[in-house]
């Protein structure tokens, strides 16, 4: 996963440090009172360090370079965890089916389009997540509470907004 251009210019001369923020980035960790949090339950250092693959006194140095810095405090201090049921989804009964974006695609109202689509099929949408937000390439993954017809895909498709969907 990318990193903003903001977080990357202050953190570029730290690899180790980048590792960890990817992680933070990547499951909604925050840091507050010089800790990180998954919600209100605290990670330890050891932990962190090994999800990251880095030494262990990587963590209170790049906590420590978060917490100095005012911009980047508060964007980790806003940082939420939100649950993914992509790979339960199946599990409770639901569908799920991914929406490849590429970059010269990407355009405000594309996601729109789609669950204007499906919500016009009178299917219920029950969580979107979109994943690589900053690559060249995202893919949006919607889960449903009943699958797609058929036919719904050609539209999609038709309409020339999106790369290709998969259904899971």
């Amino acid at each position: 996963m990318e990193i903003g251009a903001t977080i990357y210019k202050k953190l570029k001369d730290r690899p180790s440090q980048l590792k960890v923020v990817r992680l933070l980035f990547e499951h909604g960790l925050c840091v507050k009172s010089n800790k990180v949090y998954c919600g209100d339950i605290e990670i330890s250092a050891t932990a962190l360090a090994s999800a990251a693959e880095v030494d262990r006194r990587v963590i209170p140095s790049t906590i420590e370079s978060i917490v100095k810095d005012p911009k980047l405090s508060v964007i980790f201090k806003s940082l939420r965890p939100t649950a993914n049921f992509k790979e339960a989804a199946k599990i409770l009964g639901w569908h799920v089916i991914s929406v490849r974006i590429s970059k010269t695609r990407d355009r405000p109202g594309v996601l729109a389009t789609v669950m204007r689509l499906i919500s016009d099929a009178s299917i219920n949408i029950k969580q979107v997540i979109v994943e690589d937000v900053e690559e060249d390439t995202k893919t949006a993954f919607i889960i449903t509470d009943a699958p797609l017809p058929g036919r719904m895909y050609a539209d999609i498709m038709d309409k020339e907004i999106v790369d290709a969907i998969t259904i899971h």
